[in-house]
């Protein structure tokens, strides 16, 4: 319960971090603070060097904020339609394959 209690917490962080974002733009007066900045380059600082002997693709790969965070992004989004479906008490089916009995498909 309280893994998905952090899920809720982070989606909502998020969330709210992009629709705050979207509203400055819209008014004209986002602007980009050094501060949040610097935070920001000792984050992806941090991820490079933790797997720095791992060689140059691991390193490129953990320089991968944005393709991250929106990969973040879509599993919240899956969490928040897991919790629509559960409160709403649906149902989802699998649709299973129909399986050819391979006896009679060269007959």
């Amino acid at each position: 319960m309280g893994q998905q209690a952090m899920i809720a917490l982070g989606t909502l962080m998020l969330a709210s971090l992009v629709v705050l974002t979207a509203l400055t733009v819209a008014a004209g007066s986002f602007r980009f603070v050094p501060f949040w900045l610097a935070v920001g380059l000792v984050l992806v600082a941090e991820r490079l060097v933790t797997v720095w002997e791992a060689g140059p693709r691991a390193r490129a790969l953990a320089s991968m904020v944005l393709p991250e965070l929106a990969y973040d992004m879509f599993l919240q989004l899956a969490f928040v339609r897991a919790c629509f479906l559960t409160a709403t008490s649906r149902d989802v089916g699998w649709n299973p394959v129909q399986h050819i009995d391979s006896a009679s498909v060269g007959a």
